[in-house]
């Protein structure tokens, strides 16, 4: 008799015959597929934690390189106190007021005192492996070179209350070098702290590679395992992308800071370092040999203006700092706007005629504004100035104000040079040419328009430039009402 013939199926138990094993394979392909599951999830979660690494990571950096470059700030406003209290040995001699520039004098070495202290504070909350020792040896320098120069000083008071003038002017020379050698400390200080900064990006950096190799491992294990679990895996692929993306942008983000900051920085130096060069240059050249006053004066006069341009240069680039840093109180006052553009075109007619341009204003009455009057006077003043130097003989600048409901519109239009297409979008970065020239005889310096957009930006304002190289260039401020 045949199984068939006793209703036997195959799914029947048959005594020494072992049963089908169909539902424990089945079970452990669900362990196994809970397996991968469970190992996705672990891998996403390690890749969460590892991004959010990154981005502390990041920020950190960030946070590390805003305190360094606050540190550096610290540095060149000591350079500015120096300078104030080097001033008064070199004004005495105008002034001849030896109490007034004594107490001058004090004031700046007490906010110079002050600020170095403030520095060294600030040098001693370094984090580990941030080495401010050549910082500090640089400061300390700085203060040896400070105490030669207060001494100097005080011995050109004391000559020029005797009515020494040829003494004082030989100590005046002295003090200079010393000053100068003094500048050189703080900007190796300044030169250091950057490399301290760019030392701790660099160790970020590198960092911050390992961890996108560790990143790229995790990545190939969320691949083999997207195999298996394909819903977890795009989920995986998705927050890998997103999370490449912020690393990528924000090392273009780093990379574009530290370079702004270095570009900042070199240009700072460059305008510093030909004043100083000259007036060191015209001191030594004075004092090779015995020479007659008028010699001695035409010397002292070309360090006055150098002294000029240099105070011209920190005055602007501080100007800019607090603008940036800080919202500035406004001494707001109503203008009229016609007066005020006449007052300004009286001033430069002179050096427009000079220059054999046309200086014309044109402004309806009645308009006014609620403004800065001497920020206002500054901006417009900029504006021609830099239109009087870019624009040739037989050209002509325009001066145009016009009043709508909401704002004030007051245009500058040249005849001049004008400014190429792709070169527009930087003109109102801070030291930038068109020309590229860096000729320091220009008088030039690329601060202009910088000065006059943070003008515009403290008085809720806009400015814009539009300019067709061979035709001229308008420039168009738009003040609130």
């Amino acid at each position: 008799m045949s199984s068939a013939d006793i209703g036997l199926t195959d799914a029947t138990p048959v005594h020494g015959q072992a049963p089908k094993r169909e539902p424990l394979q089945r079970r452990r392909l669900d362990l196994i597929y809970f397996a991968l599951a469970g190992f996705d999830l672990l891998t996403i979660g390690f890749t969460l934690l590892l991004s959010n690494h990154i981005m502390d990571l990041y920020q950190d950096s960030v946070n590390r390189s805003a305190v360094w470059s606050a540190r550096v700030g610290q540095v060149v406003e000591l350079a500015q106190f120096a300078q104030e209290a080097n001033a008064p040995g070199n004004d005495v001699f105008d002034s001849h007021d030896v109490a007034g520039e004594r107490i001058r004098r004090d004031a700046g070495l007490a906010l110079y005192s002050r600020q170095r202290d403030e520095v060294l504070e600030a040098l001693r909350s370094v984090e580990p492996g941030e080495d401010a020792s050549r910082v500090n040896a640089y400061l300390h320098t700085a203060d040896q070179h400070m105490d030669e120069m207060m001494r100097e000083a005080d011995r050109i008071f004391a000559e020029v209350e005797a009515g020494d003038d040829e003494a004082a002017g030989r100590r005046m020379a002295t003090m200079d070098r010393i000053y100068g050698r003094l500048s050189r400390s703080l900007l190796n200080a300044i030169l250091a702290l950057q490399q301290i900064e760019d030392a701790n990006l660099q160790r970020q950096v590198t960092l911050a590679s390992d961890l996108r190799r560790l990143e790229m491992i995790v990545m190939a294990l969320i691949f083999a395992i997207v195999i298996g679990v394909a819903f977890y895996g795009r989920r995986i692929g998705q927050v890998m992308r997103r999370t490449e993306d912020a690393h990528n942008t924000m090392l273009q983000e780093l990379e574009s800071a530290n370079e702004g900051l270095q570009n900042y920085a070199d240009n700072v130096a460059h305008e510093l370092r030909n004043p100083v060069n000259k007036m060191l240059l015209a001191s030594e050249v004075s004092l090779s040999r015995p020479r007659t006053n008028e010699e001695y004066q035409e010397t002292m006069v070309s360090l006055i203006e150098e002294s000029q341009r240099l105070s011209s240069i920190v005055g602007s680039l501080l100007f800019l700092a607090r603008a940036r840093r800080t919202r500035m109180d406004l001494e707001r006052s109503t203008i009229d706007v016609a007066s005020e553009l006449g007052v300004l075109r009286n001033y430069y007619e002179a050096a427009a005629q000079d220059a054999g341009i046309d200086l014309i204003v044109t402004c309806g009455a009645g308009h006014s504004l609620d403004v800065d009057r001497t920020l206002f006077q500054r901006v417009i003043g900029n504006l021609v100035s830099n239109a009087i130097a870019h624009t040739p003989p037989g050209g002509s600048i325009t001066i145009a104000a016009s009043a709508h409901e909401d704002r004030v519109v007051i245009e500058v239009r040249d005849t001049g040079e004008g400014v190429p297409e792709e070169e527009q979008a930087r003109v109102f970065d801070r030291f930038y040419r068109a020309d590229k020239a860096r000729n320091a005889a220009s008088g030039r310096l690329g601060l202009g328009l910088p000065i006059a957009k943070s003008v515009m930006d403290l008085h809720g304002g806009s400015i814009t430039l539009r300019s067709k190289l061979g035709h001229g260039t308008v420039v168009t401020l738009e003040f609130p009402r």
